[in-house]
């Protein structure tokens, strides 16, 4: 019997002759033991995602922006069933993606002119 489905069971048993569960405590902790990782395998693909994410010539990405790309990067590694270029997109994410880039050259014109 797996871990996980013992444990819940045992948060189910009741003390004999009451409706009071019989090591609440117990299994509450041990339930919550079973969904800890294993590994540190997943934190690892996210700064290795992250490092790609973030190279030399864009490291004046902002957190929101890095947030979303990390988003969409962990969205396409679980859904494999089809490729990048046969994903659809809807025309307000294009609309949305076109004034994000407008609006983020115009502010790093802005700041090349500053300094210059």
């Amino acid at each position: 019997m797996p871990v996980d489905i013992f444990w819940a069971r045992m948060a189910k048993q009741k003390k004999p002759g009451t409706s009071l569960p019989q090591l609440p405590v117990l299994a509450k902790f041990c339930q919550s033991l079973c969904v800890l990782p294993h590994g540190n395998a997943d934190c690892e693909r996210v700064f290795s995602m992250l490092t790609h994410i973030k190279t030399e010539f864009r490291n004046q990405l902002g957190n929101d922006t890095k947030e979303a790309l990390l988003a969409v990067g962990r969205n396409s590694l679980q859904n494999m069933s089809q490729c990048c270029y046969e994903v659809k997109v809807g025309r307000y994410l294009i609309k949305s993606a076109k004034a994000a880039t407008m609006k983020a050259l115009e502010e790093y014109h802005k700041k090349a002119e500053a300094t210059a």
